[in-house]
């Protein structure tokens, strides 16, 4: 099913259920496309604590690459993830309010872990010092 407005098809509904506002091949229960702005696209599951909420923000760039992050909350842990558009997870907030960064085990109220030298920085904006 689809309805369009000036001969051009605005919304589709496919014969799985989801619906494609901006564009005719929805691929989750509500994809939204437009050509210049950002794309969203909202997935919800069923009830089960293995389940989880998901809210995906992409763009595409020149390259045809997806780009953008996730935001995911994680059934019965009640986790709440940011991750990069291939699934790396950059942030998590966990049930009892700590805030992990480069990890998925968080074990305080900060915790920070890193593979590189330089897990930390700060910086002043003045000057462009580090300190780390």
């Amino acid at each position: 099913m689809a309805l369009g407005t000036n001969n051009t098809e605005r919304l589709t509904i496919l014969g799985t259920g989801n619906v494609g506002i901006g564009t005719t091949s929805p691929t989750g229960p509500l994809d939204v496309m437009h050509a210049t702005q950002a794309d969203l696209r909202i997935d919800t599951s069923t009830n089960s604590d293995s389940n989880r909420g998901l809210l995906e923000i992409f763009h595409h760039n020149t390259a045809g690459a997806i780009k953008g992050y996730s935001l995911q909350s994680t059934g019965a842990g009640d986790d709440l993830i940011f991750s990069t558009a291939a699934g790396v997870e950059k942030i998590r907030f966990d049930s009892s309010g700590n805030v992990g960064i480069g990890t998925t085990s968080v074990y305080g109220k900060l915790t920070v872990e890193s593979t590189g030298d330089r897990p930390i920085g700060i910086r002043r904006n003045d000057a462009g010092s580090l300190m780390r």
